[in-house]
């Protein structure tokens, strides 16, 4: 009996599903499909930046499981780019998308005061894909877009231990709400036990793009309230599904 495929958690959802070249007519176009967390691998490694071992821990998997993920996904994409195909992006049964998942800040959840990992102080700055080093935050008011910037003092040499000095550092700013790449195991417990709100994966988005989905309803932050009482572990490592 086959093993059941595990869950992989994506996130956000893609914006555009189907990819078709121009010049070519329907009829010709031979259509390849690349799985969702096929998108996601190729996001968080060769657009976020990150190790395999820490997009493995992201998206729930292992490490060979994300190997292989990553692996199939490419050959998809090089397919479609040297051979002029189309493509189309599909969910599977096993995909699971965060935002999905978890329950958005109620109306009665007070004032919402939103921090997003910046490369600069400007809503036109690109959202930095890791948290703990990122070089500053935004502080933004979502309703009127004002914001003010927090340089990140952390030392970026330091191995360990930036991620939960940066959590500290936006909660004494009265942040509720974090927009960022990726954030580490720690990281996330440290946000977790200062109640603030985080959705991740949005390295592919300016500061202002991320506010606007935020205020759109299109991202969902979460409390990371399993992280927070150590219920949560790094995935094992899993036989090939």
């Amino acid at each position: 009996m086959s093993r059941p495929v595990k869950r992989r958690y994506v996130s956000p959802a893609p914006k555009v599903e189907e990819f078709r070249p121009v010049g070519v007519a329907a009829e010709e176009l031979r259509r390849l499909v690349l799985p969702m967390d096929g998108l996601e691998a190729l996001r968080l490694t060769d657009l976020v930046g990150l190790e395999q071992v820490e997009a493995a821990r992201h998206m729930g998997v292992s490490r060979q499981t994300f190997g292989r993920i990553l692996a199939s996904a490419r050959r998809v994409a090089s397919q479609m780019l040297v051979g002029g195909l189309a493509l189309r992006i599909e969910a599977t049964a096993s995909v699971r998308i965060k935002a999905t998942a978890t329950t958005a800040a109620t109306d009665d959840s007070g004032p919402m005061r939103v921090a997003a990992s910046a490369h600069a102080a400007s809503l036109e700055a690109a959202v930095a894909p890791r948290f703990g080093r990122a070089p500053g935050f935004l502080i933004v008011d979502p309703k009127t877009m004002a914001f003010e910037y927090v340089a990140n003092g952390a030392n970026a040499d330091r191995a360990t231990g930036l991620g939960a000095d940066a959590a500290a550092l936006i909660a004494k700013a009265g942040v509720t709400v974090l927009l960022t790449g990726f954030v580490g195991a720690k990281a996330m417990r440290a946000l977790a036990e200062a109640g603030i709100r985080v959705a991740d994966g949005l390295g592919a988005l300016t500061v202002r793009e991320a506010m606007e989905c935020l205020v759109r309803g299109e991202i969902t932050p979460i409390l990371p309230e399993d992280v927070a009482s150590g219920r949560a572990a790094a995935p094992p490592d899993e036989k090939p599904s």
